[in-house]
């Protein structure tokens, strides 16, 4: 079992990497460097701790800058974007289908997002997306659409 001070070296360098940019390959190299590779983390364990923390935190601040009283009227939808790979669960995949109008698309406040903001699992790679109403309408939303054109009758 890994000490509190290993756990906190951990989360160390994976801050340090977010703040400048790096990407996996350079957070395994600077575990392995401080740990002389000794840390009883798999690979697997590895990316877990790293995608799961750049995930929330990506979402977490998307959600915190949409919320804002300046911003939050512009962006009034989420979308909810898998990565479509052979990685990729098919339960992720299906998620882009059931939004407004069988898109990927969905309310900001809509109770989805309770159940299914990314990340879902350990190596999940969905993101979300913000909207604004325009966007939305482009990508097939209907009340979007419908909203864009009694916009533009006033």
């Amino acid at each position: 079992m890994e000490s509190i001070e290993a756990i906190a070296k951990v989360k160390r360098i994976v801050y340090d990497c977010f703040e400048k940019g790096e990407d996996f390959r350079d957070f395994e190299d600077k575990i392995a460097k401080a740990f002389a590779n000794s840390l009883a983390l798999s690979q697997r364990d590895l990316e877990k701790v790293f995608r799961g923390t750049l995930m929330r935190g990506y979402t977490d601040g998307l959600l915190k800058t949409v919320e804002h009283p300046f911003i939050k009227l512009g962006f009034p939808y989420l979308s909810f974007d898998a990565i479509g790979d052979d990685r990729t669960p098919r339960t992720h995949l299906a998620l882009e289908h059931f939004g407004l109008d069988g898109t990927n698309i969905y309310r900001r406040d809509d109770p989805f997002w309770r159940l299914f903001m990314p990340p879902l699992t350990d190596l999940c790679r969905c993101s979300v997306g913000a909207m604004t109403t325009r966007m939305a309408a482009g990508k097939g939303v209907k009340e979007a659409q419908i909203g864009r054109a009694s916009c533009r009758e006033r």
